[in-house]
């Protein structure tokens, strides 16, 4: 290092203007959370073992091209294929996207990238290693964003943490496509690895020896040849192996600094990208769906709203091995991994964003006050039926005689309606079931809406038979509670206008609702964090990834925040999930949607014709579920939640 006292000067303004810069303070920070610990298993990571060093055989461009196509044709996708063998051919204004030529005819030692034009740079040796430069290059170029906003890049520093991840990961996948295929040969395969092994633990180098210089940056000395390397000298004693021997290098040869002083800039950033895609790469073998994962971050690579949050979560996700993972979260994984698979769900999964606001607008609800828990009096049964059939006259004679006709109704199975006194003893559930309706009273004021609740549903439904069973309609059901919960605020209010109830029985029946819905809505918002886990971040799903999610409030928007009981709903659905290992998004989005339009409709100047609409719809046996979500928007959401 002696020859290189006269730049010592130069070293420490380079390190000093990093670290005057805020902006890259999350980024120290961010390295000795999480990228140190990969530092070191890099460094332990040992070259695999080669029968000989040299390829197995030469391998013409064309071939080399002709093989990643395939490879990204048969194993990630055609749209992909399409596009490699688009840009390898695009040509504009006579200039081509992406130049090959032979290494050979370059003295230099050229290097192949893409330039900050956008224009590739592959340089080949007609041997296998041609077919990784070729797959690495194209992979950045393919999700290259170059769009400028306001003067600044659309992607952030911080997204760029990924960026040279799924390039590394297609290496990975690549060669082992290529090795299955007997495209090359195991040799050549560990060849290509050790080589990215070496390249990598150059990075670490370049990291570990930066990192260094920053904290005595931070700690106010000045970076002069002494203090430096003592510095080094230091760290080479006083640390364990293997990042001991990484400052014993630099003070026998110092690499890193000697090209600190050649770039005049920190390369502190660019380092740890190469960290992270080794470490990311390594753990491939880890992941439920590999390819998805290549996937995954290949297209969130250039996604300008990328958190560090993201990334700290995807490192310690590629951690995990599912093996090692108890037996809970193993049965909550693999439930979500069945309902994804399932395709009957592709609609309810695809609209849980949506549905997401409206569970969002119950919980801000506030509950009706309540003067007193008691109900005002008891009402017979058959005293509640005589209600709702009166009360039935008022919307639609037509109606109210269907409701009569069907509680006098029987079919093969018996009477379609079974009105029985509640009991703890046995399952008192008020459903309707294969059009069976099953009734449970307790002679209060409450019986009126369950009893009328259960019969609209009967009233409108609607099923057909599958091998000798009977199945509700994939897209009626998605609207069912939407009459259900909308006749009952006509009910209340025609109720307490007659003087058959008092206000404070309405209300506290509206607030049983309204508590009801607000559970469902809890229970919704935490399976659709735990499917977003795994659908859009590619996560395993573990309980203190859960609980994490929990006191995020399920990411929910605004001030909204999670009361301890709806926590306790959250915790609630999770055990459930355990026990039955399946989940139940669907159902809970019918009882949201519900909620949601019943408390639009009740403040028009006729809910009664909202009424009957959806009662109509709820029929409709050729009514989709994105046409419900359209009516949603457009008829019961402000401008504003669009």
């Amino acid at each position: 290092m002696e020859n290189k006292m006269e730049e010592i000067l130069t070293l420490d303004q380079i390190v000093t203007e990093f670290v005057k810069d805020e902006s890259n303070q999350e980024y120290i920070e961010f390295l000795e959370q999480k990228i140190m610990p990969i530092c070191e298993k890099i460094l332990s990571k040992q070259p695999q073992e080669l029968e000989k060093r040299e390829w197995s055989r030469k391998v013409d461009i064309n071939e080399s091209i002709e093989n990643v196509y395939q490879f990204l044709k048969q194993e990630i996708g055609s749209n992909y294929a399409n596009q490699f063998i688009n840009i390898i051919r695009q040509e504009r204004y006579g200039n081509v996207k992406v130049e090959i030529l032979p290494k050979s005819e370059y003295k230099d030692d050229v290097l192949n990238g893409v330039d900050e034009k956008g224009r590739v740079h592959i340089f080949f040796n007609e041997t296998p290693y041609d077919m990784f430069a070729i797959i690495h290059e194209m992979i950045h170029k393919m999700n290259r964003v170059d769009t400028i906003i306001d003067n600044k890049r659309y992607q952030t520093k911080i997204a760029e943490y990924f960026s040279e991840s799924p390039s590394v990961m297609a290496e990975k996948l690549l060669g082992q496509w290529l090795v299955k295929n007997k495209k090359i040969s195991n040799n050549d395969l560990r060849m290509v690895e050790n080589g990215r092994l070496e390249d990598s633990k150059i990075s670490v180098r370049e990291v570990l020896i930066q990192a260094e210089l920053i904290k005595m940056k931070q700690a106010g000395k000045e970076l002069t040849l002494e203090n430096v390397l003592q510095m080094l000298t230091e760290k080479a004693n006083n640390t364990s192996n293997p990042i001991a021997e990484v400052f014993k290098q630099e003070t026998e040869e110092p690499l890193v600094i000697n090209f600190l002083l050649s770039e005049q800039e920190m390369t502190f950033f660019e380092g740890q990208q190469y960290i992270m895609a080794q470490h990311l790469a390594d753990n491939l073998k880890n992941r439920e769906n590999p390819k998805g994962e290549f996937r995954l971050l290949h297209e969130a690579n250039a996604d300008k709203d990328t958190e560090i949050e993201d990334i700290i979560e995807t490192i310690d996700d590629y951690n995990t091995e599912p093996n090692n993972m108890d037996e809970k979260d193993k049965i909550i994984n693999n439930a979500v991994l069945e309902c994804i698979k399932n395709p009957d769900n592709r609609y309810y999964i695809s609209n849980l964003e949506t549905i997401k606001e409206l569970c969002e607008e119950i919980l801000k609800q506030p509950y009706p006050e309540i003067e007193q828990e008691e109900w005002s009096r008891k009402i017979d049964i058959n005293e509640s039926i005589e209600y709702n059939y009166q009360f039935l006259k008022t919307i639609s004679p037509m109606l109210a005689e269907q409701f009569l006709n069907l509680l006098n109704q029987h079919d093969e199975n018996g009477k379609r309606v079974s009105i029985l006194p509640f009991s703890d003893k046995y399952q008192s559930i008020q459903r309707v079931s294969d059009g069976q309706v099953f009734l449970y009273y307790q002679n209060t004021p409450k019986d009126i809406f369950t009893v009328l609740h259960e019969m609209i549903h009967a009233m409108n439904f609607y099923s057909l038979k599958i091998d000798d069973r009977s199945s509700r309609i994939f897209e009626e059901s998605y609207i069912s509670e939407v009459p259900t919960h909308i006749i009952e605020n006509l009910l209340g209010k025609w109720l307490i206008k007659n003087k058959l109830i008092t206000q404070n029985d309405y209300n506290k029946y509206k607030k049983w609702r309204l508590c009801s819905s607000k559970l469902v809505s809890c229970y919704l918002l935490i399976e659709k964090a735990i499917i977003d886990m795994k659908f859009k971040k590619g996560l395993y799903i573990t309980r203190p990834r859960i609980v994490e999610s929990i006191k995020k409030k399920c990411n929910i928007n605004g001030s909204i925040a999670f009361s301890e009981e709806e926590e306790k709903h959250c915790y609630n659905e999770l055990t459930r999930i355990l026990n039955s290992k399946t989940l139940e998004f669907e159902k809970y989005q019918r009882y949201v949607i519900g909620q949601y339009i019943a408390d639009k409709v009740d403040k028009e100047k006729n809910p009664e014709k909202a009424f009957l609409r959806f009662h109509n719809l709820a029929g409709n046996v050729n009514l989709s579920p994105d046409r419900i979500l359209r009516i949603i928007r457009k008829d019961y959401q402000e401008e504003k939640d669009r």
